[in-house]
């Protein structure tokens, strides 16, 4: 988004980066863009209006204002957004299973809405002294109410039951961040994140013809709270002309409290039940060399080490969760043979963790066959990627790479072996190992049309000996076709279109899932006006509703097939207005990716 909206006047350079050095604190690949430099800005208000319309199936919409004053020394930005997300989604289960050498049927037809209301405030402040020193600091708030209602009618073995469920919840955000920048290449700053969710939920499931004593009802309360301070300080030296040296330190503490209340009609529901709070602490220390060796060659070599331990507590009993160390190395080379051949060697590796609320004990019953469990013993993942990409006259680009994650960890069920239950839980696989081609071709069809076909090919394994009483080793091919195309339909008025879609063929894996295809098809109209100051941008988004695969499992007795119809398809009406020459800002963003899952 920020590199659509910058003019090409004001970019200097754009540095397409496979492997991010660790001085970013960026995970994989990134784009860093380098502006020009500015000359003084007027002491006026600058500022941004958006409004959005989307209809899906039900309606729904967002707005943003934003002001920013750009001082000659201190600038100042404000920030309010609101997204009102109402989402309408069904699901079609068919299954078999074989319990005690007898065959159950189970058909499940589900449905319901959920709706998210939430409001984001940030305000932000930078100053930079007469030494070219600069402070910045800044506050994000983030506020929102959900909720959810569902319906299914569940059929096993010729019985018919009926479920109900309901959520309801709140969640709230406030992040405080500061960063100094000095002159002498030292960049040093953290964030505090304070974070608390608190759901709501019940379930009913009414058997058919059944007394109301027959009737199962389970409710929960559910809450997370969580303190994160993160910390660093990196260094950048120039040892010569040509070669910087970088090294630095992050570190990372989080206290996280999570707490769940079950009950089984009106009584304790101990299994669902817990209350736990985990302690985690990370230490990452990273050094890194880049540099030009001539015209035609530069490099960038990278080693971080990362320690990381994570404890847990529950009525007055302590385990740790993980206390272990990595070592995650990266590289990046560039040879320029001549200005129509570019080749490109990277290597990267990094780890994701679990998200905090699935490590605990945790149980969610979501209709009479299906419940969700925690796994308070999930490992983080690893990720390594190697590459290596060819770019032709600065346009074309092909790229051989294998991405290898050892730990991989992902969601998958299981049909129970003792009862009547399709289990869903988090696990660590032993690996998950991707190798592919990638070719980028850009072309023209005239004066107005401008289109890039993307094409990827990938051989696929997954392997896991401890799934269950079903170790699986699986392998396939993939294939996946994009075609991005910018249609300049007038120049005045300033009109243009956007039409882009993509293709996935049925071949994906995902544990003991096969995946159908999946695709897209969008298309989008944006109209500029008043000296480049307004636009008014008419999108259709997922026209054909094909973005969602089905997911069917045939493996050593497992069967089911579940056919999702996710709410994609969207129709959205924007209008944007933005005055005093406001261009947008880079703003750090928050990472909550381990937040929530209640």
């Amino acid at each position: 988004a920020l590199l659509k909206s910058v003019p090409v006047s004001r970019v200097e350079d754009i540095e397409i980066m496979y492997s991010a050095p660790p001085q970013y604190n960026i995970k994989g690949a990134a784009i860093n863009i380098i502006l020009k430099e500015e000359g003084e800005s007027p002491d006026k208000w600058q500022g941004e209006i958006a409004v959005e319309y989307a209809q899906k199936s039900d309606a729904g919409g967002n707005g943003k204002a934003s002001l920013f004053y750009p001082g000659k020394k201190t600038t100042v930005d404000l920030l309010y957004a609101y997204k009102h997300r109402p989402v309408f989604s069904k699901e079609e289960l068919s299954a078999t299973h074989t319990l005690e050498n007898q065959a159950h049927l189970i058909r499940q037809t589900s449905k319901g809405k959920n709706a998210h209301n939430e409001h984001t405030t940030r305000m932000g402040v930078s100053h930079t002294f007469d030494n070219k020193d600069r402070v910045d600091a800044s506050y994000t708030g983030i506020f929102d109410r959900y909720g959810s209602d569902r319906s299914a009618i569940i059929d096993i073995s010729s019985q018919r039951i009926d479920t109900q469920t309901g959520s309801d919840g709140t969640y709230t955000l406030h992040n405080i961040q500061g960063d100094y920048a000095a002159r002498f290449g030292l960049t040093a700053g953290g964030d505090y994140t304070y974070y608390h969710n608190q759901t709501d939920y019940h379930l009913l499931n009414i058997p058919q013809d059944a007394t109301a004593t027959e009737r199962k009802k389970i409710t929960s309360s559910s809450k997370q709270t969580i303190h994160r301070t993160f910390l660093y300080a990196h260094q950048k030296h120039s040892i010569t002309k040509l070669w910087q040296l970088n090294y630095g330190v992050n570190y990372s503490l989080a206290h996280t409290q999570n707490r769940s209340d079950g009950k089984k009609n009106d009584l304790e529901y101990e299994e669902a039940s817990f209350d736990t709070r985990q302690n985690e602490t990370i230490w990452n220390v990273f050094t890194s060399v880049s540099g030009v060796f001539s015209d035609k060659l530069s490099a960038e070599a990278s080693l971080s080490a990362e320690f990381y331990k994570a404890t847990n507590e529950s009525k007055e009993e302590k385990s740790t969760i993980w206390n272990d160390k990595a070592f995650f190395p990266s590289f990046n080379i560039s040879y320029t043979p001549a200005s129509r051949h570019i080749f490109q060697f990277s290597l990267s590796s990094d780890k994701n963790y679990p998200s905090y609320w699935s490590l605990n004990p945790s149980v969610y019953h979501f209709s009479a066959y299906g419940v969700i469990y925690g796994n308070p013993y999930l490992r983080p993942q690893r990720n390594y990627n190697a590459g290596i990409t060819y770019i032709y006259k600065q346009k074309y680009v092909f790229r051989v790479f294998m991405d290898y994650t050892p730990d991989y960890f992902i969601q998958l069920p299981y049909q129970s072996r003792e009862k009547l239950q399709q289990e869903f839980t988090e696990q660590n696989f032993d690996f998950k190992r991707q190798t592919g081609l990638l070719a980028v071709i850009p072309f023209t069809i005239g004066k107005r049309i401008s289109s890039r076909f993307v094409t990827n090919g990938l051989y696929w394994r997954e392997k896991d000996d401890t799934f269950f009483d079903i170790p699986f080793n699986r392998t396939t091919l993939l294939g996946y076709f994009q075609l991005n195309s910018d249609i300049d339909l007038s120049s005045k008025p300033d009109i243009k279109m956007n039409i882009s879609g993509y293709y996935s063929t049925p071949n994906a894996i995902q544990g003991i899932y096969d995946l159908g295809a999946s695709g897209d098809l969008s298309a989008g109209l944006t109209w500029t006006f008043d000296r480049e100051r307004a636009k008014l941008i008419l999108n259709a988004g997922d026209i054909l509703n094909t973005r969602t695969p089905s997911a069917k499992i045939d493996y050593m007795g497992q069967k089911s097939r579940l056919d999702a119809f996710q709410d994609n398809r969207q129709i959205s009406l924007s209008f944007i207005y933005r005055f005093g020459g406001f261009k947008e800002k880079e703003k750090k963003e928050i990472d909550t990716s381990r937040f929530g899952g209640l």
